[in-house]
Order: structure tokens, then C-alpha cells, then sequence
């Protein structure tokens, strides 16, 4: 499983404040996708890498759409949003926005899981100060309203929707749902035994807010791994998902070559591109027009100009993985060959689903699944595709990942030469 205890991203996670940051790239226009693509009233469920800037760019859907006293437009007139249209700018600052953040919600009880939930949904309400003005919720809504914010409430997880109703019920505007960090919750149930209890909680909340919710304008749910919360028979099946096997949003998560290239090139650094694109490229994601675009990731990028273009493994010092530990424990001949191959640098077929079970990973091929979903392999082409089970030819995509491999591979016992490709 993934953690994200003592993890702390290279850039600022705030789009306020990284507009201004030396280091932003200019991602606006997966806005001008989103409401092209998604914003279309169902659940858009978008898992990423850790690192990929997941957070930051939900922070920019947030000031882009919510309306407030602020005129927020000023972050985005020099963006490339801004030049897509009145139909694009049209939206800015139109919505009241339910922005839910779980990805600190890692709790070794239910029980702490329920009351960390309880105190984040009361500054949520309490976030919302439209609501407490005098005169805008009658003695039914603000009893109800006082509930949430007084934790005293015993239907918590409708609260989500219930924050959606109070918000029409002010303006008559529908609101934009945004959730951060939705397998966190999950993976601390596993990791502590009430695996059922969270899959049950967050499946009838996103159940009551996001399916068949008339006070919803539109929902967009980013984690890591696209979980079986989110599958036909859960309830919860009106969710148009993008994980690494899909063909959406493609260049909208990591770095793309060209952005590589001009962020180099702001700090002097051009030559330095081969470099980084050994040590932090070579993420492959198929985009619309059936062809491949390579990502690199952002977060090390920005540590390594940090650090003086100092080529070195950063994420292994912010992010570690049991999927690794539970790969490297199989103890099959058939599984080990395949490690060795991904030590020399080569490819081996393997069958990915979008779906993860935190309730059932056992097998080898179930931790290759959330090495691949977790941005530890990458696939080099497609063999073949069908409903929810693809098979790719996969590989490290990088040098920085091959050394996090080639270590954990050490502390079990494998012989590691460098790879000869």
C-alpha cells in the first residue's frame, strides 16, 4: 500500500500562490478539457501518481470555478484559459464549490476516522459563511446546518449532500463537489482492519452526492488508485473514470517534454534535458488520437533544479510503497525472471485493470497492478484491450525508479547489476 504521512511536495499545492512560483507550469487548460469533457453533471474520477500535481490542480479548479467576494479571474487572464473563449471565462467564478480533502485521513480506528471526518466536514460548513448570514436558512436547514457544524449529527455521511442542498438553497446555483485523496481512508481501513467499515461509509457518501443528486452541478474525485468504491456493483457506478490506462486529460497530470524543456531553459539548464529525461521521464500515457505522450515527473524535476541538477533519487526519500516489498516477496520462478527483466531495463506483458481491491491484494500480478497505478512501471504498448482488463508490455520508465527497485530488490536477497539497456 501507498502512504502519504511526512510527504511534502516540491511546489506549493495552493494555485493562489504557485502562479507566482518560479517553478509553475501553465496547466489551465484541463479546465477548458473538464468542461468540455466532464462537466456534465456525473462523477469525473481522475487517479494519478503521487507527485503528479493531483492537489494543485483541484486547488485550481477550485479558484477557477467557486464564487466569492475575491475577483479570482486576475490569477488566470495570463494563463492559457483565458485565451479559449467567453464560453471557458464564462464560467469563472460561478459556482459555490464542497471541497473535501482526505488525503490526511489515514486514522488507525473507524472510529478516529469518523470523528477526523465529522471536524472536516464542520470547517467545510463553517468555510461556507453565505450560510450563517442571518435570514438565509430557515428553522429546518439551520437546525440541520447546526448539526454538521456542532459534529453532533448522525447522518454524517450524507453530509456531503446535504452541504450541496444547503448551498442551492441560498443562491440557487448548483455546486461543484471536489474530493482529494479518495483511496487514503480506504488503504488506512485495510492497513488497520476496518477496511468494510470505511468501504461502506465513503460508498454511500459518494452514493448520496454524486449519484442522482438534483443540488449537484458537477463532481471531481482525484486519488491515486481507482478503487472498487467505484465499480458497477458498489452503488456508486455513474463515475466517468481516468486512470493511467485511459485516454483523457493524457498531458494534463506530470510534465510534458515541451514543458521540461522551457522550465530548463527559465533557470539556464537546456543541456540538461537528456539527464533529466533519463532520471525522470519516460511515462508513457496513450492520448485520444491513439498515439503515446511522454510524462515526466513533476515533483522530481522541481527537486532536482532545486538541489543545484543534482541527478539523484528523490521520491524514494518522500514516498515509499509496499506494493514493492510484496512484489520482491513472490516467491515464484516465473515472478523473479520477470523482476530481473525489469532490473536489465526490459519489458514484460502484464495484465492491468483500472479496478483495485484493497480488500484482496495478494497475488504478484495484484502489486504489479499498484506498482503500475502508482507510477513505479509504464507501459510500452498495448498487446490487447478489453471491458476493464488490458494487457501492456510494462517497464521502469526511469532511472530515478530503477534505483528504488534495484534496492528494495538488494533487502530481498536479488543480485543487482546496472541494466544493460
Amino acid at each position: 500500500m501507498c502512504r502519504r504521512e511526512n510527504y511534502e511536495p516540491s511546489f506549493t499545492e495552493d494555485f493562489k500562490t504557485a502562479v507566482s512560483d518560479p517553478y509553475f507550469v501553465d496547466k489551465t487548460i484541463f479546465l477548458k478539457e473538464y468542461i468540455d469533457d466532464g462537466f456534465c453533471g456525473e462523477a469525473t474520477v481522475i487517479m494519478r501518481p503521487r507527485g503528479f500535481g493531483k492537489t494543485l490542480t483541484l486547488s485550481m479548479v477550485k479558484t477557477f470555478f467557486e464564487k466569492t467576494d475575491e475577483d479570482t479571474s486576475l490569477y488566470f487572464k495570463d494563463l492559457a484559459i483565458w485565451s479559449c473563449g467567453e464560453k471557458y471565462t464564462s464560467e469563472q467564478g460561478k459556482y459555490p464549490v464542497v471541497y473535501i480533502d482526505l488525503t490526511d485521513l489515514s486514522c488507525e480506528t473507524y472510529e478516529e476516522m469518523e470523528e477526523r471526518f465529522a471536524e472536516k466536514m464542520s470547517a467545510e460548513f463553517l468555510r461556507h459563511t453565505e450560510l450563517s448570514e442571518k435570514g438565509a436558512l430557515d428553522e429546518y436547514w439551520l437546525r440541520r446546518y447546526e448539526e454538521i457544524v456542532e459534529k453532533k449529527s448522525k447522518l454524517l455521511g450524507k453530509s456531503v449532500k446535504l452541504l450541496t442542498e444547503l448551498l442551492y438553497e441560498c443562491d440557487k446555483v448548483k455546486p461543484i463537489i471536489l474530493v482529494d485523496g479518495f483511496e487514503v481512508p480506504l488503504i488506512a481501513g485495510v492497513e488497520h482492519g476496518y477496511y468494510k467499515n470505511a468501504f461502506y461509509f465513503f460508498r454511500n457518501m459518494y452514493s448520496s452526492s454524486m449519484k442522482g443528486n438534483d443540488f449537484e452541478e458537477s463532481g471531481l474525485i482525484f486519488g491515486e488508485f481507482y478503487t472498487v468504491l467505484a465499480d458497477d456493483f458498489s452503488g456508486f457506478n455513474n463515475v466517468l473514470p481516468d486512470t493511467l490506462v485511459s485516454r483523457d486529460y493524457a498531458d494534463g497530470f506530470g510534465f510534458t517534454k515541451d514543458e521540461v524543456r522551457t522550465l530548463l531553459a527559465k533557470f539556464g539548464k537546456e543541456k540538461n534535458f537528456a539527464e533529466v529525461r533519463r532520471w525522470y521521464g519516460g511515462y508513457n500515457m496513450e492520448n485520444r488520437e491513439n498515439g503515446f505522450v511522454e510524462l515526466f515527473n513533476p515533483d522530481s524535476v522541481i527537486r532536482y533544479l532545486k538541489n543545484g541538477c543534482r541527478a539523484e533519487c528523490y521520491r524514494d526519500k518522500v514516498y515509499v510503497s509496499r506494493a514493492m516489498d510484496g512484489v520482491f516477496a513472490a516467491g515464484r520462478n516465473y515472478d523473479k525472471e520477470s523482476l530481473k527483466k525489469f532490473l536489465n531495463g526490459e519489458s514484460e506483458l502484464c495484465r492491468i485493470k483500472e479496478i483495485v481491491n484493497f480488500g484482496c491484494i495478494e497475488e504478484y500480478c495484484d502489486y504489479c497492478q499498484l506498482l503500475f497505478m502508482s507510477g513505479y512501471l509504464t507501459r510500452e504498448k498495448i498487446i490487447y484491450r478489453e471491458y476493464n482488463d488490458e494487457c501492456y508490455d510494462v517497464m521502469i520508465p526511469n532511472r530515478e525508479i530503477w534505483e528504488i527497485f534495484a534496492k528494495c530488490a538488494k533487502a530481498h536477497g536479488y543480485e543487482v547489476c546496472e541494466p544493460q539497456k
